[in-house]
């Protein structure tokens, strides 16, 4: 999966800046909302490819080697110079979440997955809800921040852990997805077994 080699750097990283925790859950997360990266990132991207453009569609027989160049390279470019717009309004963070605490981890501005430094310490409480197909804003000890899809597996995983610590007697949870033969639930990221209870029935158990 595209988020497994990420998942074992921060993993790593954040086991030097936690020692002694136990980490169950890392994702990584963003400071700053899409309201503020998508115009940035835009008008990086369409200033630098803009002229290019028009360069191309007046005069392309007359361009110097130099100019063809810069046509040619100039979405690359465009990708690049937009990214870097959105820089300084967004501080990478990694997110590590332990039995009873949720740490954030400042990575800087140019690796999302190296954490270098913990910024804050809090009591673990839900985190979601997330959704999967768009980024997601989170709040962490009064803060926001923004998500993005490919974690989202990783935050409900959480939170499943701690809906499950919380439920009496081990109840699946409300809402939870059954397997066909309605002998397993859905947590986000395992299926988990539901053991028979003394009086008949079924209840929740620890991952199969």
């Amino acid at each position: 999966m595209l988020t497994d080699w990420p998942r074992r750097r921060m993993l790593q990283r954040a086991a030097r800046l936690l020692p002694g925790s136990e980490i169950g859950v890392v994702f990584a997360a963003g400071t700053a909302s899409w309201v503020w990266l998508s115009p940035l990132f835009l008008l990086g991207y369409f200033g630098t490819t803009g002229p290019a453009f028009v360069l191309d569609w007046s005069a392309p027989s007359a361009l110097s080697p130099w100019l063809r160049a810069y046509v040619v390279l100039a979405v690359p470019l465009g990708l690049l110079v937009g990214w870097l717009f959105t820089c300084p309004v967004n501080r990478h963070r990694v997110v590590a979440v332990t039995d009873d605490t949720v740490f954030v981890m400042d990575s800087g501005w140019l690796l999302p997955w190296t954490p270098r430094r913990l910024v804050g310490t809090f009591d673990r409480t839900r985190l979601g809800p997330v959704r999967r197909h768009w980024a997601t804003s989170l709040t962490i000890g009064g803060r926001r921040y923004r998500v993005r899809p490919q974690w989202a597996n990783a935050v409900q995983a959480a939170d499943w852990e701690l809906v499950l610590r919380e439920a009496p007697g081990g109840v699946v949870p409300e809402g939870a997805a059954l397997s066909a033969d309605g002998r397993a639930w859905w947590d986000g990221a395992a299926w988990r077994m539901r053991l028979p209870e003394p009086g008949g029935g079924t209840a929740s158990g620890a991952a199969s």
